[in-house]
């Protein structure tokens, strides 16, 4: 099938960004066995921006979905980030969103099916993990602008 053929469907992420007290960074990894591109790779903690949801609220709502851990005061890191993924059915355009956000209490929690785990990293340990695209590009400026 063509290119042009393929659906095509974009999406916009909020990602939160969120540094312990011990200057280690919270991410995820994703558990997606059907997605090759994306399977047992670490990222930020996000997802989709619903219809009218503000992108901050997302951010906070993702990281605690995704997480257990609860932010507040998310701050735009100014990144944006665009990617462009390709498969045999489909094409999506998926534009990440970033914010600094203050964490302020929970426990790690494994229990969403597209988390495989979730963990804190020292930045100089990000570079060594395998991790989506974006991820460290958003990391940079959060910790250049924070």
């Amino acid at each position: 099938m063509e290119s042009q053929d393929k659906p095509k469907k974009q999406v916009v992420i909020a990602n939160g960004v969120v540094q312990d007290n011990e200057e280690r960074v919270l991410l995820v990894k994703r558990k997606r066995e059907w997605d090759e591109q994306s399977h047992d790779k670490w990222e930020l903690p996000g997802g989709k921006v619903e219809f009218a949801e503000d992108p901050k609220k997302t951010a906070m709502r993702e990281v605690e979905e995704e997480t257990g851990y609860e932010v507040e005061n998310p701050k735009l890191v100014p990144r944006l980030y665009s990617h462009h993924w390709e498969y045999d059915i489909r094409e999506s355009h998926v534009i990440i969103v970033p914010f600094a956000c203050d964490l302020v209490g929970g426990e790690i929690d494994t229990s969403d099916k597209n988390i495989s785990e979730v963990d804190w990293f020292k930045l100089d340990e990000i570079r060594d993990l395998k991790v989506l695209p974006g991820t460290l590009e958003v990391l940079e400026k959060a910790f250049e602008s924070i």
